[in-house]
């Protein structure tokens, strides 16, 4: 769980004014080129002042978009960082104001050269806009369904993830978080068997770690313990493993209470533990102390700012050993 303080709200500035001076460029050629073939104009001015033009009007975009995003509930970007995306018409505006313009130069350019080699040039150039404009569809899909999830529309997240995952414009990782996310749901909601069918449909390279680490917990709470244990190994030798080292020492943990007993697990979530270490863990750790006899140390780390937080988290549906910590009395 992460607090909106944790990570202030982060928006792409760079990245939006680099799409609306793109497109300016784009404009100023465009405009540029036809003044010079028809006589009409200087062929310098125009693309600069489309350039500055293009550039302000990004600006303003941004600011406007900055002061809407208020009203949006914030999500975890790819590197954990909680913030609230740009809306897609900032990016998409420029990208549309493009698409004629490249068609424009194709045209003045072949006709001013004498030459195929500018619709070449130009079409390529297309080609990396509509490649663009897929990329942002899907990125806006996903970031309207994690926000329906932030604000708690639970059926209406699932929904919009469900178009994602199916949708023909949607992009490979667009897909893969889709994935991962609906398969969070169901586990969340105790369906096992429907969390374990999403993460076995997760192939790309990178969420395939994500995808072991949850696949591995589902078996633990099926009692396929065998197999939970040798999924745990894979996530674990996975490149990307230190992105879920959380996730995994939770799961790792669990395996062991059930598979060793208390003291062979609380000894082993004592050597993992870190002060950064996750809600899940810690509530299983303490869990595993009072198993162990170790009450003291128990209450060490089931704090209650801890135990509230595993109340409200949902765990207590689906984990049995959650539910026993909950239920001891404080």
């Amino acid at each position: 769980m992460t607090d909106d303080t944790e990570h202030e709200a982060r928006s792409p500035l760079g990245g939006v004014l680099l799409a609306w001076m793109i497109s300016g460029a784009v404009l100023g050629v465009a405009a540029g080129l036809t003044a010079q073939l028809t006589g009409q104009g200087t062929s310098q001015v125009l693309p600069a002042l489309c350039l500055a033009g293009m550039t302000t009007l990004g600006l303003v975009a941004w600011t406007i978009d900055r002061r809407l995003a208020e009203a949006r509930p914030a999500v975890l970007d790819a590197r954990g960082h909680l913030g609230r995306p740009p809306h897609a018409l900032v990016y998409a505006i420029p990208l549309l104001a493009a698409a004629p313009a490249l068609l424009v130069l194709v045209v003045v350019g072949s006709v001013g050269m004498k030459s195929f080699l500018p619709a070449l040039v130009f079409g390529v150039g297309g080609f990396g806009l509509g490649w663009a404009a897929r990329r942002l569809v899907s990125s806006h899909r996903l970031t309207e369904a994690l926000q329906a999830l932030e604000a708690g529309e639970v059926a209406v997240a699932r929904e919009r993830l469900e178009a994602l995952e199916s949708g023909w414009i949607s992009t490979r990782r667009g897909r893969t978080t889709a994935r991962l996310n609906l398969g969070m749901l169901a586990l969340g909601e105790g369906d096992l068997e429907r969390a374990g069918r999403w993460y076995l449909t997760v192939d790309d390279a990178l969420g395939q770690t994500f995808a072991r680490a949850g696949l591995a917990l589902v078996r633990v709470l099926e009692d396929r313990l065998d197999e939970a244990e040798r999924v745990l190994h894979e996530a674990l030798a996975s490149p990307g493993s230190s992105g879920v080292q959380g996730q995994l020492d939770a799961v790792r943990l669990l395996l062991t209470l059930r598979q060793e007993g208390p003291e062979a697990a609380a000894e082993l979530g004592v050597s993992l533990e870190e002060p950064h270490s996750g809600e899940l863990f810690r509530g299983l750790l303490a869990l595993a102390l009072l198993r162990a006899g170790r009450p003291q140390d128990a209450a060490r780390v089931a704090d209650p700012a801890l135990l509230a937080v595993l109340d409200d988290s949902g765990w207590r549906a689906v984990i049995p050993e959650i539910a026993e910590l909950l239920a001891e009395p404080a």
